[in-house]
């Protein structure tokens, strides 16, 4: 059954007198006689199930659920049986179940949908930061290998530094002569690079 309550006043009522509920003592087993349309409902569900119509089996219980909560109306009202509208009413109580059921399935899927981007988003970017910092070790890496050459060289074409890089540095070549060039820590002329 739902808990909130829209219309909930902002200050907390009085608290209601207890309600008294005069219960027969039974003292001996008693049978609660069942209306002839819960009785029917509940045998052409079974029905359908043993058929194997495309019935769910569970909705046994439910009306199961749905019997006891009529008997418990007929209890409260000091009656030894069951009524039709004891029967329709719980029909009511098992409907706002149903529904508050679902709404709260929906409510933990939702979250569940939400955890579960929030940790994807989180394994993205985590695997964002790890690719970002493999090009700048490779970038650096790139550089150092330019710069290690021509301390040795002194000179170097494009082709002598690209010779000596490693293949996973070569794609970073141009980008790092570039680099080397707009810092002013080397020079090129006519494709011969030196250290400025």
């Amino acid at each position: 059954m739902p808990v909130s309550d829209p219309d909930a006043p902002d200050e907390r009522p009085a608290e209601p007198e207890p309600m008294r509920v005069k219960v027969r003592a039974w003292t001996a087993r008693v049978e609660l006689n069942v209306p002839e349309v819960a009785r029917q409902e509940m045998d052409e569900h079974r029905l359908a199930v043993l058929r194997g119509d495309d019935v769910d089996p569970l909705d046994g219980h439910r009306m199961l659920t749905r019997l006891k909560v009529a008997a418990a109306l007929s209890i409260l009202d000091a009656r030894e049986f069951v009524t039709e509208e004891d029967w329709q009413l719980a029909g009511t109580v098992i409907r706002v179940s149903d529904r508050t059921r679902a709404e709260v399935k929906r409510a933990v899927a939702e979250r569940a949908r939400e955890a579960a981007r929030a940790r994807a988003e989180a394994r993205a970017e985590e695997a964002g930061v790890i690719a970002d910092r493999a090009d700048e070790r490779i970038r650096r890496r790139a550089r150092a290998a330019v710069l290690r050459y021509l301390d040795r060289h002194s000179t170097a074409t494009r082709k002598d530094l690209r010779g000596n890089m490693r293949n996973d540095l070569r794609g970073e070549l141009d980008a790092t002569l570039d680099d080397l060039l707009a810092e002013n820590v080397i020079t090129s002329t006519g494709g011969v690079y030196a250290l400025a």
